[in-house]
């Protein structure tokens, strides 16, 4: 199957990517990834704020769909059908990732794959900064008193490491 998704070249590459950008910190404690890697308590604040985010998935969906097309109105070109079953997908895609992160092997192929798809659907790696900014707003608005500043951090640095992920296995596919 993943020979379908991507080379058997660019895969090790990404791979190592991905596990380098996690795990560095805890081999070697001076290397210094590109960006913020996610720590470990940094998972945890992830995984728990985010069983709020998906009991209030529609809503949550909603504001952000909302927020993304307001911030960039363009962007709603690129979404073609019933904009409520792509909340759904976003809410699926989004909760295999983030109960994968503390295991981003189970993670890698669903990344690739979703890079892939937006690739063919016409994002740009700019599009990719619109969608984290109308994320974490939205992110603010449903969790409330419980968006801490070390739950935004956490899911900065999450997002961050996930959007660079597929804008750099959107080049390689």
């Amino acid at each position: 199957m993943i020979d379908a998704v991507i080379s058997k070249t660019a895969l090790p590459k990404l791979l190592t990517h991905l596990e380098m950008r996690i795990f560095a910190p805890q081999i070697h404690p001076y290397h210094k990834p590109k960006g913020s890697p996610v720590n470990p308590s940094q998972i945890d604040l992830v995984q728990t704020s985010f069983e709020k985010i998906r009991a209030q998935s529609e809503k949550t969906t909603e504001l952000f769909y909302q927020r993304l097309f307001e911030l960039d109105p363009t962007i709603k070109s690129l979404f073609r059908g019933d904009i409520k079953l792509q909340g759904q997908k976003l809410t699926h895609s989004f909760a295999q990732i983030v109960e994968g992160l503390k295991r981003p092997e189970t993670i890698f192929v669903t990344v690739i794959e979703l890079a892939k798809r937006h690739g063919a659907y016409g994002v740009k790696s700019e599009h990719y900064r619109t969608f984290g900014e109308a994320f974490l707003w939205t992110l603010e608005k449903i969790l409330g008193p419980d968006y801490t500043p070390e739950v935004k951090t956490a899911w900065t640095d999450a997002y961050a490491l996930l959007s660079s992920f597929m804008i750099e296995s959107g080049k390689e596919i």
